[in-house]
């Protein structure tokens, strides 16, 4: 009897957690900037951690994610001069519009935002929905400053950070940006709204470069 008592709890604690495999790819961080990665299927969703004063995005399908978040999104994307349909391919690709998705690196919500960006913006809950989108949305609209409107700068330096971007004089190398870049613009021309217009109140055409950019042009 005493061996067996042995046996039972030795495997009592050898025994890993089933919950502890189940993961996701979701998003990490490169150069500071943002990447792909593994990220638990249970995110933090402590009381401080919840989206406050808007709907959760977390359950339910992609659609009902993404409805549940329009009016805020159409409104923040405009008033950072942003077509809402490239803020929507952004936020697709970075989290498929769950509000609660935490890379193991620590970037947050829906557009993904590492802390040191997130500070930078003054977002002080980057799991809430209003405050994630503008943090996210302000950073995107400088990120197409810094690059002369080029889409395809802008969205690798996204997500490897705009030192990567002025390391390499353009898009890194990286296998994860590129996959990156090319997801968003799928996303993004697969809309109408984004193929025809890209700032808010001027009506740019997009030209693409013989290197495969894309620039907003009068």
């Amino acid at each position: 009897m005493p061996y067996r008592l042995v046996i039972l709890v030795t495997a009592l604690f050898v025994t890993p957690s089933i919950g502890q495999a189940d993961t996701s790819i979701v998003r990490s961080s490169d150069d500071a900037g943002l990447a792909f990665s593994n990220t638990s299927s249970a995110p933090d969703l402590s009381p401080g951690h919840r989206s406050r004063g808007r709907r959760s995005s977390r359950g339910g399908s992609l659609a009902d994610r993404r409805a549940a978040i329009e009016p805020v999104l159409h409104s923040t994307a405009r008033r950072n001069r942003l077509s809402p349909d490239l803020v929507r391919a952004v936020v697709e690709v970075e989290s498929a519009y769950n509000t609660h998705a935490r890379s193991p690196k620590g970037a947050i919500g829906l557009m993904q935002l590492m802390p040191a960006t997130a500070r930078a913006y003054g977002v002080k809950d980057p799991y809430a929905v209003d405050e994630n989108l503008d943090g996210g949305c302000r950073y995107l609209r400088a990120l197409l400053d810094r690059y002369d409107d080029d889409l395809n700068l802008a969205l690798a330096a996204y997500n490897a950070g705009p030192t990567a971007v002025d390391r390499h004089g353009g898009i890194p190398s990286y296998p994860e940006t590129r996959e990156y870049v090319r997801r968003v613009r799928e996303r993004l021309e697969s809309q109408s709204e984004g193929r025809n217009q890209l700032a808010f109140g001027k009506p740019p055409r997009m030209v693409r470069g013989s290197d495969g950019s894309i620039r907003i042009v009068n």
